[in-house]
C-alpha cells in the first residue's frame, strides 16, 4: 500500500472517531441539559401549586378539600404539557387528591409503584423542597406540602414518559449525524488532495532510499523532492561503503586462497 494512502486512511480514521465521540457526548450533554430543563419548568409549576396549597392549609382549608379548588388551578394545570399528568397525593401516596388528567392502566400502577417507593418518600419524610426521580421510563418531580404546624401533607407531583425526551434526543442526535455527514465528506476530499500533493514527492524519496540500500542496479534514479541533497550524499556514501566492502571481501578471499596454496605446499 502506497504511503499516501495509508496515511490519508489513518487520518480518516482518525477524524471519524473523533466526530463519533464529540457526537456521542454532545447527545449525552444535550439530554442532561433537557432533562434539567424539563425538571426546572415541572418545579416551577408544582410550586406555584404547593404555595396554594400551603396558603389554603393556613386558612383551615384542608388538603383533601383541595378538589374544590380545581376550577382556581385550571390556569396552572393548563400551563403543563399534554403528555405531563399533575397530581397532587397526601403523605402516604395513596391517595390521588387531584390529577389534571386521569392516570389509567399501566401508568397508574408505576406511579403508584414509585411514589409509595422508599426514595420517594425518604424526600417526603426529609421535608425535601423540590426533588425528582427518573425510573422505569419516567421521569418525576414534585414539591413537598408542609401543613401550618410543620408537617408533611404530601406532595405536588409531575409525571412524564421518557418517550418525550428521547424522542429529542433522537432528533438531536439525527441532527449532529447529518451535519458530522456534510462536514466529513468535503473533509475527506480535501484531505485526499493534501496529503496526495504533499506526499509525493516524500515518497519517491523513500523509494530512492530503498533503491539504494537493497542494491537495485537503478541505484541512481533521479532524485527529486525535498530530501534531494540528503538522499544524493547517502547514496553517494552507501555506494562507497558497498565498494569497499566489495574489495574487502576480494582480499580476504585472496588471502585465504593464498594460505591454503602455502599450506598444501609445505606439507
Amino acid at each position: 500500500m502506497k504511503i499516501g494512502l495509508r496515511v490519508y486512511i489513518y487520518s480518516l480514521l482518525v477524524m471519524v472517531t473523533a466526530l463519533g465521540l464529540l457526537g456521542l457526548m454532545s447527545v449525552v450533554k444535550y439530554e442532561s441539559i433537557l432533562t434539567d430543563t424539563v425538571v426546572k419548568r415541572q418545579h416551577a409549576i408544582t410550586n406555584d401549586i404547593r404555595n396554594s396549597i400551603e396558603k389554603a392549609g393556613v386558612l383551615g382549608v384542608p388538603i383533601r378539600s383541595f378538589s374544590q379548588f380545581e376550577g382556581a388551578m385550571a390556569a396552572t394545570a393548563a400551563s403543563v404539557e399534554k403528555d405531563v399528568h399533575l397530581v397532587v397525593i397526601n403523605n402516604s401516596g395513596k391517595d390521588l387528591i387531584y390529577q389534571n388528567s386521569p392516570i389509567k392502566g399501566a401508568d397508574l400502577a408505576a406511579f403508584k409503584s414509585i411514589v409509595m417507593g422508599k426514595e420517594i418518600q425518604e424526600f417526603l419524610k426529609d421535608k425535601t423542597d423540590h426533588w425528582s426521580v427518573r425510573r422505569d421510563n419516567y421521569l418525576f418531580s414534585g414539591s413537598t406540602i408542609i401543613n401550618p404546624f410543620g408537617q408533611v401533607d404530601g406532595a405536588v407531583v409531575t409525571m412524564q414518559s421518557d418517550a418525550g425526551i428521547n424522542a429529542r434526543t433522537s432528533a438531536m442526535l439525527t441532527r449532529i449525524a447529518y451535519f458530522s455527514a456534510l462536514v466529513l465528506l468535503p473533509s475527506a476530499l480535501l484531505a485526499a488532495l493534501v496529503i496526495y500533493t504533499s506526499l509525493r514527492p516524500l515518497e519517491q524519496s523513500i523509494r530512492t532510499i530503498r533503491h539504494v540500500v537493497e542494491e537495485v542496479p537503478e541505484a541512481k534514479p533521479e532524485i527529486e523532492g525535498p530530501l534531494a541533497p540528503t538522499l544524493r550524499w547517502f547514496s553517494d556514501v552507501y555506494s562507497k561503503f558497498v565498494s569497499q566492502r566489495r574489495t574487502a571481501i576480494s582480499t580476504l578471499d585472496s588471502i585465504e586462497a593464498l594460505a591454503r596454496q602455502n599450506g598444501q605446499e609445505g606439507r
